[in-house]
């Protein structure tokens, strides 16, 4: 199988080709004599580039830091002889900021037709070889025409975004606080442990390697959202390469190579990101292309290729919705490994044989399999995340839960009894969803892995992050996979006032609070109060709001708010006229949901400019005809602001040009031509991009 993969190689001539970069997940390399391991053929691609130089020799150079075994040279030569090829390869040892600037240590890279880079320490790496003369002969190498490879480290050294902070960051750390300390540079406290001016072969990609075996799914999701956040590029790719597999990259498009499978996902415009220190990440509407052996995938598209489909690959169609819950209580809790049987499927793994069995409980998440326990260290983590994806291949209808318990408790599900099927999300920790319904089709590799199966390929599955729905608003249906509160729905809002008497006509003190008057969201939880206030020019409270009316003043108050339960922030305004008796309620109105803690929208009621610009919530949303919005920026820059649909085809530029900073700038979108749908409205700065997600409604 694999063999076949290297006859296609040796079609083409083997002189100066196409640059390569090869990119091992890691794990232990075939033995030499074996054509049918899985690093046969892609340590092989180093050599099939080609003899750069001319001079009859393929001269292959091995970069460590530390060990200096003559295996991997050996490898690279034996691979030449069953490939006809005249291969020198050697070891090069650089373990120290001196060594990485001596050219009598480096000078021999400079004269390679390729180069490997050895697993061990990425933060190592870069302290010691960033800016030095290994760094300029490696990207020599590469500006010429020769190849660039590299196993576990290596390969993550060579993405212009690297996690090489000297820090062991796991799945569990982002899960339980998105600004996690294991995210920051241990030789440069307080600074960010993703660098982007390192070696930089691969523009706009991140790359994770053991991705499966040590199960670095969440690992993976939050250095996706920490780079996106600090580098204001939402375009950024995370790739994930399991032990025992790798990607082949030539011409822009990556040939996945062996045992297991390869994870690239990205952000799309519905995305929604919160990153608030000491809490968990959310982190939805996530793209995952998750793919095996034969499958190509082209970078600057973010796109699989499907046209044709690799062997056994095959298209899949959505079976529709299950039937409804019973709308009982049911809670899953992430530190309880027994809870997995709360879900619809159950799935089993080692030391039993992969099977994916209804389950036997009374009380279960429909439509849905899951682990809890997720992050525990029992030698079982890539299984786990390994034999989630596997469920999906067989039941692509599903929903998967990845429900992580290592930490005060760990996550937790809530079915919400008013709602069956949808899920609240609580605890100390988030949990990964992944959503099988968008799936357009699906694959197997063709050998079985580590895990005793043969890993899943799935095209276009969803991804979300979730945690905290009593503060982000955001809960998931099982059964219809619906992301609720982020993008829809809405609660009734109005001001109780307080003061018992009418403000007399010659002003006064009007005492106000904000106030539920009802809920018109079926979807969400019954239960809400009001947890935090901020009014125009006042800090945040908890507490009521007096009003000075002066005689004859017309007055309008503008606050932000955040409700607990399962609502998240809004913006409302109140009007009235001195010399009324305002009702109980003056006014409602049902209001979008947006944050409070981080959201520029709340800051900009405030003025607040901390963060360079200060963008409002559209209004009114949902919307008809027409809605309005308004940004301000503390310096002056070329802004774009466009809107977006579904599909992320721009439907309309509302801005492309210079905006003054002092004072507020209005935009106004218009929906006369515009189906219903929801879109996104994506404001992009000299050094921000904000997006704000609008209903339109026929």
């Amino acid at each position: 199988m694999r063999l076949s993969i290297c006859l296609l190689f040796l079609l083409a001539p083997l002189v100066q080709a196409q640059n390569t970069v090869m990119l091992a997940g890691g794990g232990s390399e075939g033995d030499i004599g074996d054509t049918d391991s899985w690093s046969y053929s892609l340590y092989a691609a180093l050599v099939e580039n080609g003899d750069v130089d001319g001079d009859g020799t393929v001269r292959v150079v091995v970069v460590s830091r530390l060990s200096e075994t003559n295996f991997i040279p050996n490898y690279f030569e034996w691979i030449g002889e069953t490939l006809g090829v005249a291969v020198d390869a050697f070891n090069v040892r650089v373990g120290s900021l001196t060594d990485a600037n001596n050219p009598a240590i480096v000078g021999p890279v400079a004269m390679a037709d390729a180069v490997f880079i050895k697993g061990g320490d990425q933060g190592k790496y870069y302290d010691l070889w960033n800016d030095t003369l290994l760094e300029t002969h490696l990207l020599a190498v590469g500006a010429s025409g020769g190849a660039l490879g590299g196993t576990s480290a290596g390969a993550m050294s060579l993405a212009e975004h690297c996690l090489c902070g000297g820090r062991d960051l796991i799945s569990a750390d982002v899960m339980e606080d998105a600004h996690t300390i294991y995210l920051t540079d241990a030789s440069e406290p307080g600074t960010s442990g993703i660098h982007s001016d390192f070696l930089g072969t691969l523009p706009g990609v991140f790359v994770d390697t053991h991705h499966t075996y040590r199960g670095r799914l969440g690992r993976l999701i939050g250095v996706l959202a920490k780079a996106t956040d600090d580098l204001g590029d939402d375009s950024i790719l995370a790739i994930g390469i399991e032990e025992s597999s790798g990607l082949i990259i030539r011409n822009d498009t990556a040939l996945v190579v062996g045992e297991g499978a390869v994870s690239f996902v990205t952000q799309t415009p519905q995305t929604m990101r919160y990153r608030d220190a000491g809490q968990p990440l959310v982190y939805t509407d996530l793209h995952l292309n998750r793919l095996t052996e034969g499958w190509r995938y082209v970078l600057t598209t973010r796109a699989p290729v499907t046209n044709p489909l690799p062997p056994d690959a095959e298209p899949v169609t959505y079976a529709g919705d299950g039937a409804p819950g019973d709308g009982l209580d049911l809670t899953v809790l992430g530190n309880t490994l027994a809870d997995r049987n709360k879900f619809e499927w159950v799935a089993t793994y080692n030391p039993q044989n992969y099977s994916l069995l209804a389950t036997t409980a009374q009380s279960f998440l429909r439509t849905a399999v899951g682990f809890t326990d997720v992050d525990l260290n029992d030698g079982y983590r890539g299984d786990r995340q390994e034999i989630l994806f596997r469920a999906l291949y067989d039941r692509p209808d599903l929903s998967a839960f990845f429900v992580f318990g290592y930490y005060g408790g760990g996550g937790k599900l809530e079915l919400i009894e008013s709602a069956p099927d949808v899920v609240a999300f609580e605890g100390a920790m988030g949990s990964i969803v992944v959503d099988g319904m968008p799936i357009t089709f699906r694959g197997l590799a063709p050998d079985v892995n580590y895990y005793e199966v043969r890993s899943a390929a799935l095209v276009n599955a969803r991804l979300h992050v979730l945690a905290e729905s009593s503060l982000r608003g955001l809960t998931y249906n099982s059964r219809t996979h619906t992301l609720l509160g982020g993008t829809s729905g809405g609660l009734t809002i109005g001001l109780s006032i307080l003061s018992g008497d009418p403000i007399p006509v010659g002003g006064g003190t009007l005492r106000y609070q904000v106030a539920i008057a009802n809920s018109t969201a079926s979807t969400q939880s019954t239960q809400y109060w009001i947890d935090q206030i901020r009014p125009t020019g006042q800090v945040r409270t908890k507490g009521p709001f007096s009003v000075t009316i002066d005689a004859g003043d017309t007055f309008t108050r503008d606050f932000a708010y955040r409700l607990r339960g399962n609502a998240p922030a809004g913006t409302y305004t109140l009007t009235g006229n001195v010399g009324t008796h305002p009702s109980t309620v003056l006014d409602s109105d049902s209001i979008p949901f947006e944050k409070l803690d981080s959201d520029p929208a709340a800051a900009a009621l405030a003025g607040d400019l901390s963060e360079g610009f200060a963008l409002s919530a559209v209004f009114p949303n949902p919307f008809n005809e027409t809605a309005e919005f308004t940004l301000e920026v503390a310096e002056s820059q070329h802004v774009t602001v466009a809107v977006y649909n579904a599909l992320g085809r721009r439907e309309a530029m509302l801005h492309d040009g210079v905006l003054e900073a002092g004072g507020l700038h209005r935009f106004i979108v218009t929906g006369q031509d515009l189906p219903s749908g929801v879109y996104v409205i994506r404001v992009t700065g000299d050094a921000f991009t904000e997006m704000r997600r609008v209903t339109v409604v026929r």
